[in-house]
């Protein structure tokens, strides 16, 4: 029965139960216990979720945990007092908010288990979920399924009917065991008859068959004993004797190791990725650097080593690159390489990426790290507008993240006007289309869209402030938009207010969807192109200034090689596409093709893609195997080409970030010192771990039961 009525949603004191639960009915019958029976928001949220529970028990669908249920409950609380508190308002944006939310209200409060369609057996349960799922809640549970539950009933007194027969047997085994002993015996006369043989009460007991040695440390077994950092001594409590796990998993690290060399050796254009680490060494109090040294191609990443240098110098970093790749055979097929932006990477006459390509003798494609670069453009913006750091924390952040267990996440105040023409639609698409993207990088997306006043499609959901790091100043935005929704619970000064919006807001227009996009290849060039021009005509002068002079440094994807990426991006159009064709005939190149161009700030407005085209443009075809037929067509012809589209599937695979460096040194920080301190172990070890994370990722059902292994 409903009371009166509310904003957006009447209370109600039950559901009907004809259909499972709308997130209007849940809404409603929450905020019934919180009006009329003034309940907490916490007791309500355990009383209404109960009540969820037993329709969906009614339904016979498997849902979330209790606890689960309750937090989806005080989520969708926490929304609806975000829309109700500005219902005052009648702007574009508010009318759009209350539009989306009542008719979220209409659909299904889905708290069905992740993979619940696979695990039920009933197909008329199934499209019940399925029809329920659809806007509107098509269909009604029917009655009782007679026939169904006298199965169900019939199947449970089976099972009952085993457990009792199983205990008796246990039982009686038991008490045989105990009925066998000697028989009473008053002299030593009598133990014996008179043919002498003993007359005992029980028959010889036959000799044991000797058991065969099986042997359990499998290969199997040892990688996922490496993965979750099981030492050999802690091995033993669950398998045999600490010598033979020790050689035994040794024995097969080496062998997985081996059979990785032999995987890698395939045809194929590779990327070679680097990046160094000061870290203990294995045997000693030292300190060394550390140099993981991995290569991408066709959508595949292996680790070949985590070289231990001398130093962190440039040449010192070529040389174990150099002896990785020749170790492993590869060298040859070596075209490109990602790599931090460091002087010791990209110094003209020392630094590793010249060397490299001396010692290989091959002209090479400089990938420079996207996600590096715009790092230093955030660096630069935030140093300008917030002062310089002195030490790895932020004090601001230090204080928040100290105040944030007693944020109260529900008050948080998203901005209200001045976000200009930002699309938020693009963030909610990227957030449900992106499945790969990394739990920060997820993070970023979502702030983004509540400093927006928008709701992710998680919902809105705050992560404990992370840990700071001078080096990753990505972290350094992710603090500045939480610190300023939450402005209202921490004492900030006039100026650390604007400097965090100005942070924020720079986040907002530009930041957010460029690091978001920087993994596209493709894409690179004219995203740096847009991003520059956007950065020139940007209002806030003094963070225009300081990311345009940081990124006009770094423009590695508008070089005359790396800008033929563009031909392969379908946002450009087809005109542009024929000029950059006839630059490539018209233009003469450098006698040396640049690996990153310099313009000056005055001429950034009037720049377009096809000026960066020179003849030397061609050498990029030539480097990834790439048959350039296709510019002799017309540019709305090239997708029916089949070397085109060979090559759009190449270079969608093509890493120009260096992610997989940054997770092979996480790798080796986690097992230095950890399970060997062996240095040829500690090699395999990481190989065979990263190998089992690749194979399993996770650890769900669905993973194990795609590699066989259940």
């Amino acid at each position: 029965m409903a009371s009166k009525r509310r904003y957006l949603c009447a209370p109600i004191n039950e559901i009907s139960g004809a259909q499972l639960p709308s997130s209007g009915e849940v809404l409603g019958l929450l905020t019934y216990k919180l009006d009329v029976e003034k309940m907490t928001v916490v007791d309500a949220s355990r009383k209404v979720s109960k009540i969820v529970e037993a329709l969906w028990a009614k339904a016979r669908i498997p849902m979330q945990r209790i606890d689960t249920v309750v937090k989806n409950i005080q989520t969708l609380y926490k929304e609806y007092t975000l829309v109700r508190k500005n219902k005052a308002r009648t702007t574009g944006t508010q009318v759009k908010r209350e539009e989306e939310f009542k008719e979220r209200l209409a659909n299904l409060f889905d708290v069905a288990k992740a993979g619940a369609l696979e695990t039920m057996t009933n197909e008329e349960d199934k499209a019940f979920l399925l029809a329920q799922r659809e806007p509107g809640r098509r269909g009604r549970m029917g009655g009782v399924d007679t026939a169904l539950a006298a199965q169900e009933q019939r199947s449970s007194q089976r099972q009952a009917t085993q457990e009792v027969r199983k205990r008796r047997a246990e039982e009686e085994a038991s008490t045989s065991a105990a009925r066998v002993q000697l028989e009473d015996s008053s002299s030593t006369s009598s133990s014996t008859s008179a043919e002498g043989s003993p007359t005992l009460g029980i028959s010889p007991v036959p000799p044991k068959r000797p058991r065969a040695n099986l042997n359990i440390v499998t290969p199997d077994v040892a990688a996922s004993l490496d993965r979750v950092k099981v030492s050999d001594r802690g091995a033993v409590f669950v398998l045999t004797d600490r010598t033979s796990i020790q050689s035994q998993r040794r024995r097969h690290r080496e062998q997985l190791a081996s059979a990785l060399k032999e995987k890698l050796r395939v045809e194929g254009p590779l990327v070679v990725h680097w990046d160094g680490k000061l870290m203990p060494d294995l045997t000693s109090n030292a300190h060394v650097d550390r140099l993981p040294i991995l290569v991408s191609g066709g959508g595949e990443v292996q680790l070949l080593q985590v070289a231990k240098l001398p130093s962190g110098r440039g040449a010192n970093e070529a040389k174990a690159v150099v002896e990785a790749l020749e170790k492993w055979s590869v060298a040859d097929r070596v075209v490109g390489m990602s790599f931090d932006t460091t002087a010791a990477n990209t110094g003209r006459h020392t630094g590793a990426c010249t060397l490299i390509e001396r010692q290989l003798k091959s002209d090479l494609l400089y990938l420079a790290c996207r996600h590096h670069i715009l790092e230093l453009v955030i660096e630069a913006v935030f140093t300008s507008v917030m002062g310089p750091t002195t030490g790895p924390a932020v004090l601001l952040f230090k204080r928040f993240q100290e105040r944030w267990p007693f944020i109260n996440q529900g008050e948080f105040q998203p901005i209200e006007d001045g976000a200009g023409e930002v699309d938020i639609e693009w963030f909610l698409q990227a957030l449900k289309e992106r499945t790969d993207l990394r739990d920060d990088y997820r993070e970023l997306l979502e702030l983004t869209v509540i400093f927006l006043g928008g709701v992710p499609p998680r919902g809105i959901r705050f992560r404990a402030p992370g840990p700071m790091h001078h080096a990753r100043w990505m972290s350094k935005v992710l603090y500045s938009l939480k610190v300023w929704l939450f402005r209202e619970q921490v004492k900030l000064t006039p100026k650390e207010e604007r400097g965090l919006l100005r942070v924020a807001m720079f986040s907002a227009r530009l930041y957010s969807k460029a690091w978001t996009q920087a993994p596209l290849a493709v894409a690179a060039p004219l995203n740096d192109l847009q991003l520059l021009q956007a950065l020139d005509g940007y209002e806030d002068a003094e963070v225009s200034k300081a990311a345009t002079n940081k990124l006009l440094g770094h423009l590695w994807y508008l070089s005359e090689e790396l800008v033929a990426l563009a031909f392969f991006d379908d946002r450009v159009s087809s005109e542009t596409k024929k000029k950059m064709v006839a630059a490539i005939e018209e233009k003469d190149g450098n006698d040396t093709a640049q690996k990153r161009v310099t313009i000056p700030a005055s001429a950034i407005s009037g720049c377009s893609l096809e000026d960066f085209v020179t003849s030397n443009t061609s050498s990029f075809f030539s480097k990834m195997s790439i048959d350039k037929g296709f510019l002799a067509l017309e540019p709305a012809d090239w997708k029916k080409d089949e070397a085109y589209g060979k090559a759009c599937k190449a270079l969608g695979n093509l890493s120009v970030t260096n992610d997989h460096a940054e997770r092979g040194v996480a790798l080796i920080q986690e097992y230095n010192r950890l399970l060997t301190k062996d240095e040829e172990q500690l090699q395999f070890l990481v190989q065979v771990v990263a190998d089992h994370r690749r194979q399993f990722p996770d650890t769900r059902k669905g993973t194990l039961a795609r590699t066989g292994r259940q």
